[in-house]
């Protein structure tokens, strides 16, 4: 008898460790890389982080153009003139110019969307959108500095899918025309371009194999402006509850009275913070996340330890909660020849739209006035999924049509 205690110990020790699982990711001294993560098999894709300058969203409707600050890159509009000063173009009174930087709430909003006009729905920052056409027509000129030099920049336009990008010395020379095709890139978020080796680059792994990324990225502290910080950003479709200042983290499961976020940096960087007095990182104990992965999964995540900039390691507990057959709260899975549609009313700047059906669909999504905005055609799915960037799109009702096997499904699409 004396042996059952041991054994049920060494049983319930494994269950533990099965449920239970430590990992850890490494993004490199002085944070040299970005790590793409998926909370089900792990590490999925690295890329160092100054292999790139811009980034592009290459979603169906997506115009985010995002900025590397990382790599001393510093970005302003050019205040004194429109895409007619593009030869006339100075710098006399930067200093004075306000720097532009990504959202680090939303992966819709880089750097050169900053300069959106709030009266104007269809105001890119970097472009108008026109919907006659379904284009957006480059309004603004931009200086990129980088240490002491600079670049001038135009975004052109996006017509077609195709961004075309205008750059150049101050002086006019070492001008350069890029043109980058989302088609090429598809099923991922961004493609990158350097602007030094004058190269578009293909680095980050598709948008439905990862969850969260592990980086460092730029955040604003009123009164200070732009700060690295080493964090977490989550995937697109990824929504994350954080839950403070609770006793047992490990084991806290109450996730189903939590408010889940959309916000990218809801993870972020503050679980953990420096203490000088001991030189030291301070890491948050008595924090929970709890993680809607895109696959619908549930997970619960803790950090337990940090290596700052010498190694750039975070280490953690993560626990499934909820297989990943569940999908979000308030959303059932269709069934065959079915069609859903999350969040509805959508205020986002985003919507999904799920369907299952045994046979290849058209999808198709018009306004008001009969305009098409949106078609597709998609093969057979037991549940397949489309992300929809709709931030171009003007507040109203439209209307979703799903066409398969002779069949027609019809939702309303509202946008807030």
């Amino acid at each position: 008898m004396k042996h059952v205690l041991p054994l049920l110990l060494a049983a319930f020790v494994s269950y533990s460790s099965l449920a239970q699982t430590k990992d850890s990711v490494m993004i490199g001294a002085g944070y040299s890389d970005h790590v793409w993560y998926s909370l089900e098999t792990g590490e999925v894709a690295r890329s160092a982080k100054d292999r790139w300058d811009f980034a592009f969203s290459v979603s169906g409707f997506g115009s985010s153009i995002l900025l590397n600050h990382l790599n001393d890159n510093k970005l302003y509009v050019y205040p004194n003139g429109d895409t007619a000063s593009w030869t006339t173009l100075d710098t006399n009174g930067i200093s004075t110019w306000s720097q532009l930087y990504n959202s680090d709430t939303s992966w819709n909003y880089g750097a050169f969307n900053a300069n959106t006009d709030r009266d104007n729905d269809f105001d890119l920052g970097w472009g108008v959108y026109n919907m006659i056409t379904h284009q957006v027509v480059g309004d603004s000129l931009f200086v990129l500095q980088q240490g002491n030099a600079f670049k001038k920049i135009w975004i052109k336009g996006l017509a077609g899918g195709v961004y075309t990008v205008k750059l150049a010395n101050l002086d006019g020379s070492q001008e350069v025309d890029v043109a980058i095709n989302k088609a090429d890139y598809g099923q991922r978020n961004f493609v990158y371009y350097s602007v030094s080796a004058n190269e578009i680059r293909n680095l980050e792994p598709l948008n439905d194999a990862w969850d969260v990324k592990f980086t460092q990225y730029t955040t604003i502290i009123p009164s200070f402006g732009g700060y690295p910080a080493s964090g977490v950003l989550q995937n697109g479709n990824v929504t994350t509850a954080q839950v403070s200042e609770v006793g047992d983290p490990l084991n806290f499961d109450d996730h189903e009275r939590q408010e889940f976020s959309t916000e990218i940096n809801t993870i972020g960087h503050d679980w953990k913070s420096f203490d000088f007095a001991t030189n030291q990182w301070s890491i948050d104990d008595s924090t929970v996340y709890f993680v809607r992965a895109r696959n619908g999964a549930l997970w619960r995540l803790v950090f337990t330890d940090f290596g700052g900039s010498a190694t750039g390691k975070y280490v953690f507990q993560k626990e499934l909660i909820e297989e990943a057959s569940e999908l979000p709260q308030g959303v059932e899975a269709p069934s065959k020849a079915s069609l859903q549609i999350y969040p509805n009313p959508s205020n986002q700047g985003w919507a999904n739209l799920l369907y299952a059906s045994n046979a290849p669909v058209q999808l198709t999504i018009h306004d008001l006035q009969g305009r098409v905005v949106y078609s597709a055609q998609q093969g057979a799915a037991v549940l397949g999924q489309i992300q929809l960037s709709t931030q171009a799109w003007s507040a109203g009702m439209y209307i979703v049509r799903m066409e398969s096997s002779g069949a027609t499904q019809t939702q309303k699409l509202i946008i807030n």
